[in-house]
């Protein structure tokens, strides 16, 4: 997925579609709404991953940047958000779920086996026992 060219993998948890309050919504004009509203968050970023999951009836979007990248595959840093139903929660000091967590590491442990970022973002490590990842 491309947003304002940053380079961007998104997971869904099966919560956005189990919840009774979601509806079985689809996530896209909700990735949308947060890319629209927020791109400034993500400007220093090389590249971005997001965790989508509901939680009581909200959908909560967890978005990580990486930065630091270069020279490839360098030790990134990352910045981290967390948005309920599309506003960014500031004050939020909960990073993510333990689910998260490993498909972070993951991703983390594929992306420094790969040449270039290009070749990082259309290879998307096996998470499938966790998340489902979506090409949008």
């Amino acid at each position: 997925m491309q947003h304002a060219a940053k380079p961007t993998r998104v997971y869904v948890h099966e919560t956005v579609f189990t919840d009774a309050d979601n509806h079985g919504k689809l996530p896209q004009a909700y990735i949308g709404k947060i890319f629209e509203q927020y791109t400034e968050l993500f400007e220093p970023d090389d590249f971005l991953i997001m965790a989508l999951w509901a939680d009581n009836g909200k959908q909560i979007a967890e978005v990580f940047g990486y930065f630091g990248t270069n020279p490839w595959p360098g030790n990134p840093e990352v910045n981290s958000w967390m948005f309920s139903d599309g506003i960014y929660q500031r004050e939020e000091r909960q990073i993510c779920c333990a689910d998260t967590l490993i498909v972070l590491g993951r991703e983390e442990e594929a992306r420094r086996k790969t040449p270039d970022l290009k070749s990082y973002m259309q290879n998307p490590p096996d998470v499938s026992d966790l998340m489902k990842p979506r090409r949008h």
